[in-house]
Order: C-alpha cells, then structure tokens, then sequence
C-alpha cells in the first residue's frame, strides 16, 4: 500500500473542520429544515425511524437516493444508543445535515482518486499515442480536490440537507471506475445517481463513452486524443473536426465490434430508465406543474459564463483575450455565424421561470432583475457569450480527447436546454467534471492558491449573508434567508 507525505492530508483536515464549524453554525442559527428541507427532511426522517418510505411526499421531484444513504450512515449510531436512550436525534435535521457533509469528504477523496486514476492511465505512451504526459502530483492533486469541493454553488449544500453533494459524488465515482474499465460497478453506481436526481441518466452517455475509450484498442487511441500543441486542438470542437472524429470512431468499432460490449450493463441501466418513465408519464416524480421542460436555449450561453468564471484561475490568462482577437481576425465569418446564433438564441428562447420573478432568496432573482430582463444588456452581452463559448471549448479540448469533449458538450446541452428555470446549482456537474479535466498544471500553484482563497472568501460571505442577515416578507413571519 503506498504511503503519502502527512502534509498531504492537510487539505482534507481543513476542509473536514471547516464543514464541522458550517454544521455547528446551522444547528445553532438555523435548526429547522429551511427552503427545500422541509421536504427532504421529513420523508429521510421517516425512513430512518421506520424503515418505510411510504407515503412518498407528492411534492418530492427527486427518488430516495439521498434518504437511503442517510439512514445507512445513521443506522450504526442509532443501534449504538437505542440500548440506553432516546435516539430520535439521530433523524432530525442536524444529523441528516451531517451525512451531507460526510459525503461532502468522501467527494474530495473522489474527486483525489478520479485524478490519480486519470493521469496513471492518460500519462502512458499507449494511451495518448504521444509518448505521454506526466502524470499530476499528489501534491497537486489533494488541493486541486479541495479546490473543487469548495466551489461555492457546491460548498454551501455540503451543509444543507440537499442532493448536490451526492449527485455529484455518484457522477464521479461512477466515470472513475469506467476510465478503469470497471463498467458493472459504474454502470451500478451511475444508475444510483439517478436514484439522486433523474436527470444523471443523462450523464451516464459520458460515462458509457469513457468505458468505450477504454475498450478501444490502444492502436486506435492516437485519433481520438488530442495532439500535443494547444493550437491543433482547438479545432476539436468544432463541427468539421466532430464529424470527422466521428467516422473514425464508426470505423474503429466496425473493426473492432466487441468494443461495444462494455456499454451494455449502461445500455440496461438506460433501459430501464426508459421504463420508469413510461410508468411515471414524466422524468419528474412529484409537483410536475411546476416543472414542465421548454426550449431554453440561453442555458448554454449562461453556463458559458458561469464556466469561464468558475476556471478562470485555472484556465484564463492575459493571452486569451488575444488569441480569441486573434480568432476573430482570422475567421471573421465564423465569428459573425457564432454573434447571430448567439443573438436568434436569446431573441427566439430566452424563458423566465415565475419561480425566478418571485423568489428574492436566490441569487439568480437578482441577476434577471437587474440584468437579464433588460433587453438592452441580454443583447449586448452577446459578444461575451461568444468569447465565453470559444473559451470553454477551447480550454477542455486542449485537456481532453476527442470523445469526452464530444460526450461532455452533449450531455450539458440535453440537461439544461430543457430546463425554463435559471438555477446554479444545475451548473454543478457540469462544473465538477470540465474542473477535474483542466487538473493542476505546473506552473499553476499560485492560480490554485487564489483560487482556493477566492472560493473560501466567498463561502464566508454568502454563509454570513446566509446565516446572519435573514430578512422578512410582508405578510410573513417567518425569517428568509438568501442562498445561491
């Protein structure tokens, strides 16, 4: 068993205090379930002290995932007390918030172990077809976790009893084992995550396109991966370069049809996905009222902007303003094609949710407020998004192979299209999985520190704001509490 340097384990001690000191402040500010709690909690509570999760709260969207991993980590400690007290507490709200924040840790040691996985099998002269690259350090790599566990939009629902933090962590763990060529065990795990949120069926496309990488004989990897210049995989993403990365992939499995074979325990999985939702009439289980899917197609160009932000430490430099003028320059049709589409976008299939015109306590409530539902700025930010999505593109091709960018780009546009409702929070997979590609370069260890301490500074600030500015609605009583 190999053994690691103790300074190591630094990042995961502070991140395990810092959610402990999150937990204390909730239990003593905010002990009843707030926002979406009052939903989760009641039904979680009730498997856990009866066994049972019937009746189902019509008004839950999402499956039990989330309440059955709760009552499993609950379950020692409740055998543990029931002997000599009452251990009601062991299912109330702070508990269950706990178990949140546990599986918050068990992200950073996926999110460890994804990268170490990654760079093992992706640094091999037989895999990149390019004599290598080296793979990242340990050291690199626990704070790079950190990093990611700390993101904001996913940092502040480690402490709430939400399904972020799990949804995430089965994505992951799920795309590991297939970069590992454990194709049951991922195709176990992605079919769990969409016992946390339906719409993870969605990723399993990308996962079930890294299990495919992997089978591929390694022969046939050179065409698929990128080349070895930033500059020649920028075209990667572009649709001459997707058309033809996809014959050579139809090529390579007619030759080799026993590739495929890995991708039928997904194939299983997505079957009988398809089945529920024949049964259910809808992917949504409870208040479908309320969400109903449209064509949202600014979802794209939002989350292109919330990308480039989210990576700038990791990915944006001086230079890329330059080279995007650059671009311009060289292909000033193109750029014109990207501005209109841009454009007939936001004119043809901008949607505002009522729940986004009613709701103050989210972030999202301000940005249309005082930005989005101005014409005059949805318009003008159009060159923004075009540089946004130039960026983005360009950034994860340099970083990733042909069919991950391909998987990636695909599964993003199907899960947020469809959705009329601005929320950051959708933005969290897709955010976790661009961050784990772009990984940790040398030399990038000051743009990791400012962007740890970016991201800490500002959990601080929206858990004060949180916490310690609760504010009332005319009529009501009870406090409000802003959150992403």
């Amino acid at each position: 068993m190999p053994s690691y340097p103790l300074h190591h384990g630094i990042p995961l001690v502070f991140l395990g205090l810092s959610l402990a000191w999150y937990e204390y402040r909730l239990a003593h500010t905010v002990p009843e379930p707030y926002m979406d709690e009052p939903f989760h909690v009641p039904q979680a509570r009730l498997l856990c002290e009866t066994g049972s999760l019937l009746p189902y709260d019509p008004k839950l969207t999402t499956p039990p995932g989330l309440y059955l991993v709760s009552t499993a980590l609950l379950l020692p400690l409740r055998l543990l007390f029931q002997a000599w007290t009452d251990v009601s507490w062991t299912c109330g709200t702070t508990a269950l918030r706990v178990t949140n924040a546990i599986l918050g840790l068990l992200l950073y040691l996926a999110l460890v172990r994804h990268m170490g996985v990654h760079s093992a099998v992706d640094s091999s002269p037989a895999r990149t077809g390019t004599g290598g690259r080296p793979s990242s350090p340990l050291g690199g790599r626990v704070w790079v976790a950190l990093a990611i566990t700390s993101f904001p939009t996913l940092y502040f629902f480690h402490g709430l009893y939400y399904t972020d933090t799990g949804s995430a962590l089965c994505v992951l763990t799920a795309y590991t084992l297939a970069h590992q060529g454990k194709t049951i065990s991922s195709a176990i795990l992605a079919a769990f995550a969409i016992l946390f949120r339906q719409t993870n069926v969605v990723w399993i496309l990308l996962i079930a396109l890294e299990a495919l990488y992997t089978s591929l004989p390694t022969s046939s990897h050179p065409h698929l991966v990128k080349e070895a210049h930033l500059d020649q995989t920028a075209n990667r993403t572009s649709p001459s370069q997707m058309l033809h990365g996809t014959g050579i992939l139809i090529r390579t499995i007619l030759f080799n049809p026993s590739s495929i074979f890995p991708l039928l325990p997904y194939a299983a999985v997505i079957g009988a996905f398809g089945a529920f939702l024949i049964w259910n009439q809808g992917i949504v289980l409870g208040d479908k009222m309320n969400h109903v899917a449209g064509i949202h197609l600014p979802q794209l160009l939002y989350f292109s902007v919330f990308l480039t932000l989210a990576t700038a430490p990791a990915s944006l430099r001086p230079s890329s303003l330059t080279r995007h003028t650059r671009w311009i320059l060289q292909a000033p049709l193109q750029y014109l094609l990207a501005c209109l589409a841009v454009l007939a976008a936001i004119h043809h299939s901008t949607l505002a949710h009522p729940f986004l015109l009613s709701d103050n306590r989210h972030s999202t409530f301000y940005l249309w407020r005082w930005f989005l539902s101005r014409p005059v700025i949805r318009y003008s930010l159009t060159p923004l998004y075009v540089f946004c999505i130039w960026h983005c593109t360009r950034s994860l091709a340099a970083r990733a192979n042909y069919l991950w960018c391909l998987g990636y780009l695909t599964c993003t546009a199907i899960i947020l299209i469809p959705s009329p409702l601005i929320e950051l929070r959708y933005f969290t997979i897709p955010y976790v999985l661009a961050r784990v590609q772009l990984g940790f370069k040398r030399p990038g260890l000051l743009a990791l520190l400012v962007e740890l301490a970016l991201w800490f500074t500002v959990n601080l600030g929206t858990i004060h704001l949180f916490l310690e500015r609760p504010f009332t609605w005319p009529g009501h009583e009870e406090a409000q509490r802003f959150m992403w």
